[in-house]
């Protein structure tokens, strides 16, 4: 049975580069420490810097200190000691992420606490901030994780159980988590996005875009976005609060080149690119 589409998609940039590739992140300077170090890629960073401070952006997105010490965001001076062993290492970070139907004003019509779309459920931690965009890469909700939000973006997620962030990288699953390379076309994404979305069986692991909240568990997240970089974080969930908040202490793994959906503007009719019932 054919089903007849009409997608419109829009991009406010698109970055057309090589095939995926990871790079490593510049020691120091200007920019975040995870953005990666080509001047092309910096470029993809400046730009989102410019949308950002545009009047008609959906949200500015500032970036955060790595572990934010003030406000309804930060974790407690004993979660900061608890953790101090890895934070004294590059590329990790602390966050209190908030549960969106406590504190997403918008959607749940709660009690508004803070002024930021998603009320802190959301997280992106190669732009090292809470507010809500095309490049956040971890959401909270209902006691739920996820990975992808807007257009094509999506991504996946492995439970690895109680085992240290130390230890993520060397996980069976975590060699197909970093080789794997993303669609390039339209129909394709779509439906490697649902695929992730039903989970897929990799290395005794189940992959999936949404995973419950698991207290002492440590996670693998692949976070895939169309225009900027994607990102391999290993994260683990500390500690609950009352509030149903999340303390996670996190390590970056692996940042990959930014790519490009490619035709990502052709409006298709009767799109003859099935996904496989896999």
């Amino acid at each position: 049975m054919k089903v007849v589409s009409l997608i419109f998609v829009l991009l406010a940039f698109v970055i057309v580069t090589p095939a995926q590739s990871p790079v490593n992140p510049p020691p120091s300077g200007e920019y975040p420490a995870h953005v990666p170090s080509s001047e092309n890629e910096r470029d993809w960073y400046s730009e989102m810097v410019k949308r950002s401070q545009n009047p008609s952006s959906r949200q500015a997105l500032a970036k955060e200190d790595r572990v934010l010490k003030k406000g309804l965001l930060a974790p407690t001076a004993q979660d900061r000691t608890d953790n101090q062993d890895l934070l004294n290492q590059k590329d990790t970070g602390l966050i209190r992420l908030l549960p969106r139907e406590v504190y997403d004003w918008r959607t749940y019509h709660t009690a508004k606490k803070l002024d930021m779309i998603g009320g802190g459920s959301y997280y992106s931690f190669l732009f090292l901030t809470h507010a809500f965009s095309e490049i956040s890469d971890l959401q909270l909700d209902r006691n739920s994780l996820s990975v992808g939000f807007v257009g094509f973006e999506y991504g996946f997620m492995a439970d690895l159980g109680d085992t240290t962030l130390e230890s993520a990288s060397q996980h069976s699953v975590a060699l197909f988590m970093s080789s794997y390379e993303p669609p390039r076309t339209e129909p394709e994404a779509h439906c490697e996005r649902l695929r992730f979305r039903k989970g897929v069986a990799v290395e005794q692991s189940l992959l999936k875009s949404t995973l419950p909240v698991r207290l002492n568990a440590t996670y693998l997240l692949r976070s895939i976005h169309y225009g900027a970089p994607d990102a391999l974080i290993a994260f683990r969930i500390s500690r609950q609060d009352t509030d149903g908040s999340l303390i996670i202490p996190w390590k970056l793994l692996r940042v990959f080149s930014p790519r490009a959906l490619d035709n990502r503007f052709v409006v298709r009719v009767n799109p003859t690119t099935k996904c496989s019932p896999d």
